[in-house]
């Protein structure tokens, strides 16, 4: 598109010859319709090697510089394609942050996903297995005592069975619970429960050796 102090060139250097376009067209060599275009700063003539034959042909017939206007011609252009990218970036980016409206809807659709994330993650806790650690004994332990203490920690909202028996942890989810073992190989079974859930079992193989 040739822009407007390009057009206004053309034309009042053409006025100043006193030629009407269709004479203009005829010293230029170049059809009226894309004159006119020249002229009006429209669009019609299709690629930019017509367009620079067109606008150095009716320069020179105007006893214009043919470069400059060319020159003139780049560097609106590219001046006005910035602008228009300007313009377009701001109105598909808009501030809509901005204002009262704004805000609220998206302070409100904030706090409507954490409310979510929360019953999410509420749900899942409710459903998930308890996590269980024993810390004594180790798997594989041979002791010479007939009492061994068994230690660990479990989630504050469950509760632990050992060996059938309900161990109620305490309030930072920390339990001790004491077993008598039999002679020899005694298999000691852990299991964390959470109303209706309840964790893998974890067990410990403790072997009594009694002293000679």
């Amino acid at each position: 598109m040739v822009l407007n102090s390009v057009a206004r060139t053309l034309q009042d250097a053409r006025l100043a010859k006193g030629w009407n376009l269709k004479e203009a067209s005829t010293h230029a060599g170049v059809a009226e319709r894309f004159l006119r275009e020249l002229e009006d700063g429209g669009s019609d003539i299709p690629v930019d090697i017509y367009r620079r034959e067109f606008l150095r042909r009716y320069a020179r017939a105007l006893a214009l510089s043919e470069e400059e206007v060319w020159k003139t011609f780049q560097s609106e252009r590219q001046l006005s394609h910035g602008q228009h990218a300007f313009e377009f970036h701001e109105h598909h980016n808009p501030s809509w942050w901005q204002g009262p409206r704004q805000w609220r809807t998206f302070i409100g659709a904030l706090t409507f996903s954490t409310i979510m994330l929360y019953v999410l993650f509420s749900f899942t806790r409710v459903w998930a297995a308890p996590d269980v650690v024993i810390q004594f004994p180790p798997d594989h332990l041979t002791v010479n005592t007939k009492t061994l203490t068994v230690r660990g920690s479990v989630s504050t909202d469950a509760v632990i069975m050992i060996n059938g028996v309900i161990v109620v942890p305490t309030t930072t989810g920390t339990f001790e619970a004491p077993i008598i073992l039999a002679k020899g190989l005694n298999t000691i079974t852990i299991e964390a429960q959470r109303k209706r859930v309840h964790a893998n079992p974890v067990t410990r193989q403790v072997y009594f050796e009694t002293g000679k």
